[in-house]
């Protein structure tokens, strides 16, 4: 199994170098499949403890499927448990006897199960080649860096300012033990612009494939 994300502590992951708190951040929303893939998504909390700026989705993309295994849980005493994660772990696929266990395992192996285990005793296992980790538009820093600059060139103040805003308040949570905690170019932001000034920057400066963003 290959991904594009990392666990940590079997609570969290981190993607791009954002530490993403499933547990207390997130909860679950769904899981859909098709003849390809199975999607498993999480949208933001509504707990007033959540950062204003937190992300308002995850969508973990399993594909090429050899395993599945999902059992319900019990919703009887505490129905809200249903969708709030407990653990998520890699675990080895040659003991699939095991389905509440967990492993300190950041990267998977080869052979590795991914498993989502639910404060209700919900359980999502999944085998397959890749799972990847999406979610709303992020950029990091030297590319907004240099896009304000380009924007002060051409005089497009309002979008420079907004830029500017992004830099200032939009800055992604790192974790503690980050190997770079203080470097700005390790930083990701959420760009949360309207279409109508995405589409202006993309129309500007197309050629830069940073600037691909979903709208």
């Amino acid at each position: 199994m290959k991904t594009n994300f990392k666990i940590e502590e079997n609570y969290a992951v981190q993607l791009n170098g954002i530490h993403l708190d499933l547990h207390n951040n997130f909860k679950f929303k769904s899981i859909t499949e098709n003849a390809k893939q199975i999607q498993i998504e999480f949208i933001k909390s509504n707990g007033n403890w959540v950062r204003e700026n937190e992300l308002e989705y995850l969508n973990f993309i399993c594909e090429n499927i050899s395993y599945k295994y999902i059992e319900n849980g019990n919703n009887d005493e505490f129905p809200e448990d249903e969708n709030t994660l407990s653990s998520i772990t890699f675990f080895p696929s040659s003991t699939r006897e095991i389905n509440d266990g967990i492993i300190d395992k950041s990267k998977p192996s080869e052979k590795d199960d991914l498993i989502f285990l639910f404060e209700n005793g919900k359980i999502i296992r999944i085998n397959c080649k890749k799972v990847e980790l999406t979610t709303e538009n992020l950029l990091d820093y030297t590319t907004l860096k240099i896009t304000k600059e380009e924007l002060n060139k051409i005089e497009k103040v309002e979008l420079s300012s907004e830029i500017e805003r992004i830099l200032n308040e939009n800055k992604m949570f790192k974790p503690d033990l980050h190997n770079k905690p203080n470097k700005k170019e390790t930083n990701y932001y959420k760009v949360d612009l309207k279409i109508s000034e995405i589409e202006q920057i993309i129309e500007m400066f197309g050629g830069l494939e940073v600037w691909k963003l979903e709208i």
